[in-house]
């Protein structure tokens, strides 16, 4: 269940990303620009706190995907890591049970 938040977040996250970005892309366009100025909708001090707000908001994104991906990375290692350990298990109990033939065989003799 929580996994499934989860990419309903990121799903939502990347989704407002994208319109962001379209957004920054639109008002650096000169002829977006121009429109926002001719129809007085946004004075360019908005502006310039919009730009500086998305700005924010793709740098945090970026920096969200860079820890994903080392999260991703350790725990693909502590998956690694697992599997050894369960594989040594496996070998220690080999090892016990010619062991413990060896040594029945020796009480025999």
């Amino acid at each position: 269940m929580g996994k499934k938040n989860k990419n309903v977040d990121n799903l939502q996250l990347d989704s407002i990303m994208e319109m962001a970005s379209t957004l920054m892309d639109n008002l650096q366009n000169s002829k977006g620009a121009e429109a926002v100025n001719q129809e007085e909708l946004l004075d360019s001090e908005a502006v310039q706190k919009v730009e500086k707000t998305l700005g924010n908001l793709l740098d945090n994104n970026s920096e969200k995907n860079v820890r994903n991906k080392f999260s991703g990375e350790l725990l693909s290692e502590m998956n690694k890591f697992n599997q050894q350990v369960q594989d040594l298990k496996k070998q220690m109990s080999e090892v016990r049970a010619q062991y413990t033939k060896v040594t029945k065989l020796l009480k025999k003799k």
